[in-house]
């Protein structure tokens, strides 16, 4: 499982302090300007491609550990049940309202230099996320003997209960992986690439250790550990890049910027 990456919008253009002279030859007009922007893009461009190529190999150090440590048991069968569950409700909750509405909004207030909106958006959109995924995870947890019941049919008894006990470990990994998610927005809407591109690998790295740590004492629940401990270090790696928001709890079911983040991603929704 991995995190989503944004793609974010281009930058305003830069502001202009000397009029060139019409006679300036194209080459030689705004030269400066442009070869800067173009640096930064590809700048930004390797360091995401870095996060990605990292967190992907990452990826397959992770299924190489779990096999080794665990093999091709039934143990892995009710691991992979519940490790999907975080996954599926992130998808189903947040993500497609995070890239197609929440980052749009984020990067045109960033573009504007409108820090002041910026901050207040973000502290909404986190407020209200917080409440919903907490009722969400507090339900997953009441209900976990259902959910995989119905997610591991097939399973016997007893891997329905260690799916059970797998499941409310991993569950609480949708808060932390939403909260990155949206950190990661207006963290690429902001240009500051690298803390949510290397987050990405610091999330796959953390479920590596954990697991190798502490698979002689938890067995199979080392893997589910790794991957809750994982969904918090991300969101803890990338607070230092927005270290200067000024953010404030704001619960507001009624605020307009709500009204126009559902009209983006009503579209959306219904294409799922």
């Amino acid at each position: 499982m991995t995190s989503k990456t944004f793609v974010t919008e281009t930058t305003a253009n830069p502001m202009v302090l000397d009029q060139p002279d019409r006679s300036e030859r194209p080459d030689q007009a705004g030269g400066p300007e442009i070869a800067p922007a173009g640096a930064a893009i590809t700048r930004a461009a390797g360091i995401v491609s870095l996060g990605n190529v990292l967190s992907s190999g990452l990826g397959l150090v992770r299924e190489t550990v779990k096999s080794g440590l665990f093999g091709a048991s039934g143990f892995v069968s009710a691991y992979n049940v519940a490790a999907i569950v975080p996954s599926m409700l992130f998808d189903l909750l947040v993500g497609g309202l995070v890239s197609s509405a929440l980052v749009p909004l984020l990067s045109e207030l960033a573009a504007k230099k409108d820090r002041g909106e910026l901050w207040r958006l973000l502290s909404l959109f986190l407020s209200v996320a917080l409440v919903g995924l907490s009722v969400a995870v507090l339900l997953m947890e009441l209900f976990a003997p259902t959910v995989a019941r119905l997610l591991a049919d097939g399973l016997d008894e007893s891997l329905l209960q260690v799916t059970t006990d797998l499941l409310r470990i991993t569950v609480p990994a949708v808060l932390f992986l939403s909260l990155s998610s949206v950190l990661s927005g207006a963290l690429y809407a902001l240009k500051r690439f690298a803390f949510p591109a290397f987050s990405l690998p610091l999330y796959n790295a953390s479920m590596i250790v954990v697991a190798l740590l502490l698979a002689d004492r938890f067995g199979i629940a080392a893997m589910a550990l790794g991957l809750l401990v994982g969904s918090i270090l991300q969101v803890a790696f990338q607070l230092p890049g927005l270290r200067a928001a000024a953010l404030r709890w704001r619960f507001d079911l009624h605020d307009p910027a709500l009204r126009k983040m559902w009209k983006l991603y009503r579209p959306v929704l219904g294409g799922l």
